[in-house]
C-alpha cells in the first residue's frame, strides 16, 4: 500500500504559484475556486471526505487516483458510493428516478491480469443525497445524507458478477444511518462481519 502523505504532503491553499522560479500572485486557493466551488458537481468526492472524517481520518494513506478502493481504516478497505436525487444539471423538482452504483470487480493491482478479479474492499459504505433542489441537496449539509454500510461479501453472495447495483436493492441490504451514527455503524460491521470470525 503506498502512503499518500510521503509524496504529497496535505497543503494549506496558501501555496504560491511560481514564474521563472519567483512567486507570483496567484495561489493554491485561488485555482480551487476557480476550478471547485461547484459543489453540486463534486458529491462523490464529497461523500469520501465526509466518510473519512467521520472516522477521523485526516487524508487517506492510500490517497490517489490509482486505488482501488477509498479508505484504509483499523487494516479494512472501504470503498464509498455516491448517488443524489438531485444534480447541478438538473432543473429543480426533478428526481433522479432509478439511481444505481458501481460495484465491478477489479484486479488488485491496476492492469495485471495475473493478480485476482474480485472487488477489492471489505465493505461499501454507499451515500445517498436526499433533496429536489440545489438547496435542498446541498452536500455540505451533513443531515442531506443518508449511508448505508454493507460488508463486501454480502455484496458477493448476493449480487455475484454484477457491476451496478440498484439503490431500492441497497436499501434491501441495510437500513440508513446519519453522519452522526456512521463512525459507529462502520465498526459494528467491521466487527460482526470480520472480527468475530
Amino acid at each position: 500500500m503506498s502512503n499518500w502523505n510521503k509524496h504529497y504532503p496535505l497543503l494549506t491553499g496558501y501555496e504560491k504559484f511560481t514564474n521563472n522560479g519567483k512567486e507570483v500572485e496567484l495561489n493554491l486557493l485561488d485555482f480551487w475556486r476557480f476550478q471547485y466551488s461547484n459543489v453540486w458537481d463534486l458529491q462523490g468526492d464529497i461523500a469520501e471526505f465526509i466518510v473519512a472524517k467521520s472516522l477521523g481520518i485526516e487524508v487517506p494513506h492510500n490517497r490517489n487516483g490509482w486505488c482501488l478502493y477509498d479508505i484504509d481504516y483499523k487494516d479494512y478497505r472501504i470503498e464509498v458510493k455516491q448517488t443524489s436525487d438531485w444534480h447541478s444539471w438538473n432543473r429543480d423538482g426533478y428526481v433522479q428516478k432509478s439511481p444505481r452504483f458501481g460495484i465491478s470487480k477489479a484486479y488488485s493491482i491496476y492492469q495485471d491480469s495475473k493478480s485476482d478479479y474480485e472487488r477489492q474492499n471489505d465493505l461499501y459504505v454507499f451515500c445517498h443525497l436526499k433533496g429536489n433542489d440545489a438547496k435542498s441537496a446541498n452536500p455540505m449539509n451533513l443531515s442531506a445524507w443518508d449511508f448505508y454500510v454493507i460488508p463486501t461479501k454480502l455484496i458477493n453472495d448476493r449480487c455475484g458478477n454484477s457491476k451496478t447495483i440498484s439503490f431500492s436493492r441497497v436499501r434491501n441490504f441495510a437500513g440508513p444511518v446519519s453522519y452522526n451514527e456512521l463512525h459507529n455503524k462502520i465498526d459494528a460491521v467491521i466487527k460482526e462481519n470480520y472480527e468475530n470470525k
